[in-house]
């Protein structure tokens, strides 16, 4: 458990310090993206309220991890105009992954692409495997990040556990509470300012990375 939430926390410290992208340097095996058997409750196009379903939606667009790369450059997403030439030419070994941003107009969308397959490949051939919104002073360009039940920034307490039931395990720290939710394919983190009982950051990851 304990492991588990360092590395989710490590992913937030990872997205806030990076000026660009950073690799995950250990070797491990290769998996393949796991394919859920999990039936959403919802209309093809409609984002399930269900966290084990791996939906989620930016911009009126539901996605479902993993995404291929190629997916969020068609709805237009990319890199940060400082990470392209990382992007363009960056090759991700087997089993690894890789924490960035991609913009969409004026929106920032964290993101970690990781490679499930043997071989190395492009980063442009890997597959999206977790995403995260955290707002900071002068970085208010967050893109609207809606994870299953609509839960967003700006959500309440209320709202999430309401939607959610209470949550696999809890952390106070200083000024926020943060419930975290594991399910069979995702491993879900929602930060509450305690201030204001209202969502402030929230990450959706695949939980085959944990074991990887």
């Amino acid at each position: 458990m304990k492991r588990i939430l360092t590395i989710c926390l490590l992913m937030f410290g990872i997205v806030v310090l990076s000026v660009g992208l950073t690799a995950c340097n250990e070797t491990q095996p290769a998996l393949e993206p796991p394919m859920t058997e999990v039936e959403p409750e919802a209309m093809p196009g409609e984002l399930s309220d269900d966290l084990n379903s791996l939906m989620f939606s930016v911009n009126g667009i539901v996605y479902t991890l993993p995404v291929p790369f190629a997916e969020l450059e068609e709805n237009g997403w990319g890199p940060r105009d400082l990470d392209s030439h990382v992007h363009a030419t960056y090759k991700l070994d087997p089993s690894h992954s890789f924490v960035g941003l991609f913009v969409l107009e004026n929106q920032t969308l964290s993101v970690t692409f990781t490679n499930f397959t043997e071989e190395v490949l492009p980063l442009t051939e890997s597959y999206l495997s977790g995403v995260a919104v955290r707002p900071q002073p002068g970085h208010e360009d967050e893109a609207q990040l809606i994870l299953p039940g609509n839960i967003m920034l700006g959500s309440t307490y209320d709202d999430v556990i309401t939607t959610h039931g209470e949550p696999s395990g809890r952390e106070q720290l200083d000024d926020m509470k943060e419930l975290i939710y594991f399910t069979e394919y995702a491993v879900i983190q929602i930060f509450i300012a305690k201030e204001t009982d209202l969502v402030v950051m929230m990450s959706m990851m695949m939980s085959v990375l944990f074991d990887m």
